[in-house]
């Protein structure tokens, strides 16, 4: 049977966003990461992929990719005062955002995932998916099989890029 794949690399997603957190704070830096359902491989990957080079960093799970639970979480990952915090997702991001400002306070640097169109809106760094790219080799891998090919199977991981938005990032 053939069963091909097109994926996100999550882990290296984490990565990046680690690494734009640690060239501008240090790698000694206190930062959070907002966190999302905890039995989700996407969440696991990006969290490990940010420990990696930042391994000390707090965990806060939200337990789900929505908005309300992670205005909820964010009150408690807030009182930490962390220094940055990276969001699993576009949407716990801008619920943290959120809190913070709702409590009459300036959030840290905050980096999201996914390049939501949330995240062009509130002005916020993230990692984006490169859609374009993961869509056009979908489309290959389709057009390749529609034609006749019989070859194994086609596993294809694309990286995710870093987008900075806002000044804490420059």
């Amino acid at each position: 049977s053939f069963v091909d794949s097109v994926a996100v690399d999550d882990f290296s997603g984490g990565v990046s966003a680690a690494e734009l957190v640690a060239s501008r704070l240090g790698s000694a830096a206190s930062v959070a990461i907002l966190a999302g359902p905890a039995g989700d491989d996407r969440n696991l990957s990006r969290v490990e992929g940010f420990r990696s080079i930042l391994p000390t960093a707090a965990l806060f799970s939200a337990g789900s990719w929505e908005f309300d639970d992670g205005y909820r979480v964010a009150k408690r990952l807030l009182a930490e005062n962390p220094q940055a915090v990276f969001c699993c997702n576009d949407r716990l991001a801008s619920a943290l955002i959120r809190r913070a400002r709702d409590a009459k306070g300036s959030p840290p640097p905050v980096v999201g995932f996914d390049n939501a169109p949330v995240s062009e809106a509130m002005n916020l760094t993230t990692v984006a998916i490169p859609w374009d790219q993961l869509i056009e080799r979908i489309v290959l891998i389709i057009k390749q099989r529609m034609a006749g090919d019989k070859s194994n199977s086609l596993q294809y991981a694309v990286n995710p890029l870093p987008i900075v938005r806002d000044a804490c990032f420059r």
